[in-house]
């Protein structure tokens, strides 16, 4: 199965990924893709997230594909873009709340599902435990104990 997510229309309609969105652009994006990893973990589906604007310093990764739109062009545009060029257009769900992105998808075969929809059903899944630790893994929490131990060896030295 194939997804096109409409990027920044996910994050800024989830208030989980839009509080990660607030402290900055990037940390939303982030957000966005380590929901999506797990996803992808448990579903091996191929995963495409447009985003509007230039590159940015973030590149594909846990086997997400990343675009952005380079300005002036827009993310629905190249998701339109996307979807004309996919062949099995009934293996390809697009993700977006936005109404002419869905329709348009729609007209040209492929599933369409909501971001809020989307969000709730990839959250309830086996693979928001493999989320969290992703989330763990990549932030992980040192009791004061070990801050305390490590503070000691390094002092020491």
């Amino acid at each position: 199965m194939k997804y096109i997510i409409d990027g920044y229309n996910m994050i800024r309609k989830i208030d989980a990924l839009r509080a990660h969105d607030a402290l900055s652009l990037e940390k939303g994006r982030q957000a966005l893709i380590m929901k999506l990893s797990g996803f992808r973990l448990q579903t091996n589906a191929d995963i495409t997230i447009v985003f509007d604007g230039q590159k940015s310093s973030l590149a594909s990764q846990s086997g997400i594909t990343v675009r952005f739109s380079n300005l002036p062009n827009k993310a629905d545009e190249m998701i339109k873009k996307l979807v004309d060029l996919t062949k099995k257009t009934a293996e390809t769900t697009v993700v977006s709340s936005d109404n002419d992105v869905m329709w348009y998808a729609k007209g040209c075969g492929c599933k369409v599902e909501r971001s809020e929809e989307f969000y709730k059903k990839i959250s309830e899944s086996k693979q928001s435990e493999t989320v969290k630790e992703l989330e763990e893994k990549d932030n992980p929490q040192l009791s004061s104990k070990e801050i305390k131990e490590w503070l000691t060896l390094f002092n020491s030295k």
